[in-house]
């Protein structure tokens, strides 16, 4: 049986474990009825106990929480049944669940970049052999992103030193290894940037030794071969002679001076490694930290060998220049510094205005001394200035100068000198005026000219407006100057501006201006006269320019178109006046040219009919505007029919007929007249084609062409062109050209020979109008000469009109060329022509100009005639 004793044990025994089921108050209550005493001992023990057991799992618990919320991830594995348990911070790192994992551990390793498994595996085999170990490696995450991880596992050893368990915990430093990189590249760049500079960059820390010296520092010290990190000047000095030599030459007490932690500055000059002497700038100053404490000690060197030498040959080069460089103690007024070229300026040596301070306003020009003064004040109250004034040189002369002045301010902000530069402007002054001149006047007459006209006008009706008083604008065109320069060249055209110039200054009154717009165009501008004494001022130059002016063997005669403006009657502002003087202008030439015309309202509807017209003019040919008439041509002596000249018609629907006589010059001035000139040539050539392949007999057409179309260098192809299109034989085809347009001799035989090599027939109109000479026709290989009418009409009253029609008959008879008559009226002129032995004619009193249906019945009845 068992004994009180052992019954006793299995009590306490049944207890404790009754105790150890159940939650502490529920223990105590069983054993409080049962042991007494003893019961209460032991429950007080095992509520301890379980107490612990119950902080302990809330510990866990909070642990748990801990490593659930921390970037970090925390591992356990144990070795022996390869059993992993994982926290949440797994997931973050490597994007794979922590299910997944600890359901197969090896999907970490796959994660880890080839490159760097070699890390892994080194802190693997030393958790296993029971040593702590850490590894930094790449992964990759299912996403494809690589992260950087860092990872520490510590083993748990049992007392046989086997390991039971591995705790780890990894690190996602991605951030970090990122700002490593770009702090790395940063320092990489900066140590580049400062090998780079031509300069000597050292840092040396609080013991004095050396950490950081740039390239171009240890070539200057020597020590590009010798190891200096962490080793003080001594040491150096007992490797390197030249850096001992360096050392000496900053000398010790700087050195010391400057370990103590004083900023130094100082100029040296150095032997390099190779013996050459360089000047340096050195800088020496401590550097603290945050909290004050020395770190150690920068130095720089500049390099100012060149600035040194630069410094000696600035000087030289100053003294060699043509200004005069100074500075000037603010103080005293005295010149501390004076440059050679002062001598040249003044004539007087830098010295003397040294020695006599107030010497330079001694010299400057009377007129100038009280703007220069001013200005000199400004300088005084800190402003850099700027001026030009004149001086009295030593030899009398007087000169232009520019002068800058600049005040230069010390640590104070109180100016202690001036400095300044003065330079002789005297020939750019001269040259100002030169382009002034030129600006405002005309180069080839010397008059003023439109910038100047606009600017006295402009202060001329200022003051009429305060005298209200007159003000007249006269505009003067020459009259067929353009002839004269294109035939005669533009050196006789000229030539005779400026002759003309000199008799129309004879015409106004002194103080009136007279100024050249351009071309052949004057303005002249009369302040304060009546309109009788404007227009007497215009009649007095029409009857000066009537007098023939001799130029290059020529006598030469022109007239003039004026118009006349006023204010205020026919404008307040300028550019009325101005307008309204241009309109009159034209209106004078509208009125046969040689006359002048005051300024009307009704001028402005001429001016304004002429624009229309020329409006319509340039859609005259798509329009189908134009018609050509043909005047038939016979022989004078036979009566058979030899020829057709063709004559542009224009007939507009708003204008209605216009006549040649308006529009043909229209079109000369605009330059219409070239594409109309070939519109006339294709066009007659076309008509005279179709009456051929109508049966009648053939004929010339003959065509005028313009001044203008004639200088077109490619006229003569496109004549051939235009035969050729049309059909027409080139014999068949007759071009007229005014003699005008034979003065340029030269020019002239060459067109003229391209135009025979096609094949053409050339004749010369309005023979007897122009400056050409009968000897040059030999010259040109032309068919026949055309007298103008304006002989012809008075051919029978006139006897010098027939004395020059008989003259030009006989000489061109003389040289082979057949001579032809138009405007031919009446059967007395008709039989007087032929008495003369004129070989052809034209005219009403044979046919007026017939349309080209006209011409079929014209040609049907006259051949018929003669058939008959």
């Amino acid at each position: 049986m068992m004994g009180n004793r052992g019954f006793l044990a299995l009590l306490l025994m049944s207890l404790m474990l009754t105790a150890y089921v159940l939650p502490g108050e529920a223990a105590r209550w069983v054993m409080l009825p049962l042991s007494g005493i003893i019961g209460m001992l032991l429950g007080s023990f095992y509520d301890k106990k379980i107490r612990e057991s119950t902080e302990k799992i809330e510990k866990n618990e909070e642990l748990l929480v801990f490593g659930n919320n921390i970037d970090a991830a925390l591992c356990s594995w144990d070795p022996r049944t390869d059993r992993v348990l994982l926290s949440p911070g797994f997931e973050k790192i490597l994007g794979i669940s922590t299910v997944q994992l600890e359901k197969d551990p090896s999907l970490l390793k796959q994660a880890i970049l080839p490159d760097d498994m070699p890390h892994y595996l080194e802190m693997e085999r030393r958790f296993l052999a029971g040593e702590a170990g850490t590894a930094v490696y790449r992964i990759r995450r299912p996403d494809g992103e690589i992260r950087w991880v860092q990872d520490r596992a510590a083993p748990v050893v049992d007392e046989r030193g086997t390991v039971i368990k591995v705790n780890g915990i990894a690190f996602d430093i991605t951030d970090q290894k990122l700002a490593e990189e770009a702090l790395f590249e940063h320092e990489q760049l900066l140590t580049a940037t400062i090998d780079s500079l031509p300069d000597v960059i050292a840092f040396k820390d609080a013991d004095g030794k050396w950490r950081e010296i740039n390239q171009y520092g240890l070539e200057i010290l020597g020590l590009k071969e010798i190891p200096y990190e962490g080793r003080t000047n001594r040491e150096l000095s007992a490797e390197s002679s030249h850096f001992r030599g360096i050392i000496e030459v900053v000398g010790e007490e700087g050195c010391k001076s400057f370990e103590a932690g004083d900023k130094q500055r100082e100029e040296i000059t150095l032997a390099l490694p190779n013996g050459e002497l360089r000047s340096f700038d050195l800088i020496r100053f401590p550097v603290h930290s945050a909290r004050g404490e020395l770190k150690g000690r920068m130095i720089v060197g500049r390099d100012i060998t060149e600035q040194k030498m630069s410094a000696d040959q600035l000087k030289n080069i100053l003294d060699s220049l043509d200004v005069a460089i100074f500075s000037v103690d603010a103080r005293t007024s005295t010149a501390v510094y004076r440059s050679r070229g002062t001598e040249k300026i003044y004539g007087l040596p830098p010295e003397a205005f040294m020695q006599h301070p107030t010497l330079w306003k001694d010299v400057i020009h009377p007129d100038d001394l009280e703007q220069v003064i001013q200005i000199e004040n400004e300088a005084q109250n800190g402003k850099s200035t700027e001026m030009e004034y004149r001086i009295i040189n030593q030899s009398g002369e007087v000169r232009w100068v520019k002068e800058h002045v600049i005040p230069i301010f010390n640590t104070s902000g109180t100016i202690h000198r001036y400095d300044g530069i003065t330079i002789d402007v005297t020939d750019r002054k001269r040259s100002e005026q030169q382009i002034t001149q030129m600006a405002y006047q005309d180069v080839l007459t010397l008059l003023p000219n439109r910038r100047l006209l606009r600017e006295r006008l402009q202060n001329a009706l200022e003051q009429a407006r305060k005298n209200e008083s007159l003000v007249h604008v006269m505009f003067m065109d020459l009259d067929n100057f353009k002839r004269i320069n294109d035939t005669l060249g533009h050196d006789v055209g000229d030539k005779l501006l400026q002759a003309l110039v000199t008799i129309i200054h004879g015409c106004i009154r002194p103080g009136d201006l007279i100024a050249r717009l351009g071309g052949d165009e004057f303005a002249i501008l009369l302040e304060d006269a009546t309109d009788e004494e404007a227009a007497r001022i215009a009649a007095s130059i029409l009857q000066g320019l009537t007098m023939p002016v001799p130029i290059n063997g020529y006598e030469l005669i022109v007239s003039a178109s004026i118009g006349i403006s006023r204010y205020p009657g026919d404008g307040l502002e300028m550019e009325h006046l101005l307008k309204n003087a241009d309109v009159a202008m034209y209106s004078a030439k509208d009125k046969g040219k040689n006359n002048f015309q005051f300024y009307t309202n009704l001028l402005n509807q001429t001016i304004e009919k002429q624009m229309e017209m020329e409006h319509h003019l340039r859609r005259a040919i798509e329009n189908d505007e134009l018609q050509l008439h043909y005047q038939p041509q016979i022989n004078a002596q036979t009566g058979k029919l030899v020829g057709l000249e063709a004559l542009l018609r224009w007939e507009n629907p708003h204008l209605g007929k216009v006549s040649p006589a308006e529009f043909i010059p229209l079109a000369e001035e605009t330059g219409l007249i070239v594409p109309i000139g070939e519109w006339v040539l294709r066009h007659a050539c076309r008509q005279n084609k179709e009456w051929q392949k109508a049966g009648f007999p053939p004929l010339p057409v003959s065509v005028n062409l313009s001044s203008r179309q004639f200088r077109q260098q490619h006229l003569p192809g496109l004549i051939a062109q235009i035969l050729t299109e049309t059909g027409l034989e080139a014999r068949y085809l007759d071009l007229e050209i005014t003699e005008s347009m034979t003065m340029e001799v030269d020019q002239v035989i060459g067109i003229l020979t391209a135009f025979k090599q096609i094949g053409v027939e050339i004749s010369i109109d309005d023979f007897g109008t122009g400056y050409s000479s009968l000897s040059y026709l030999k010259n040109f290989p032309i068919d026949r000469i055309k007298i103008d009418r304006s002989f012809v009409g008075d051919i029978l009253t006139e006897p010098k009109h027939a004395a020059i029609v008989s003259t030009i008959i006989s000489l061109a008879h003389n040289m082979k060329l057949k001579v032809i008559a138009e405007g031919v009226e009446t059967a007395e002129q008709l039989s007087y022509l032929q008495q003369l032995k004129c070989n052809e004619v034209q005219g009403y009193h044979i046919s007026k100009p017939l349309t080209a249906g006209g011409v079929e019945h014209f040609l049907r009845e006259w051949f018929g005639a003669e058939t008959r």
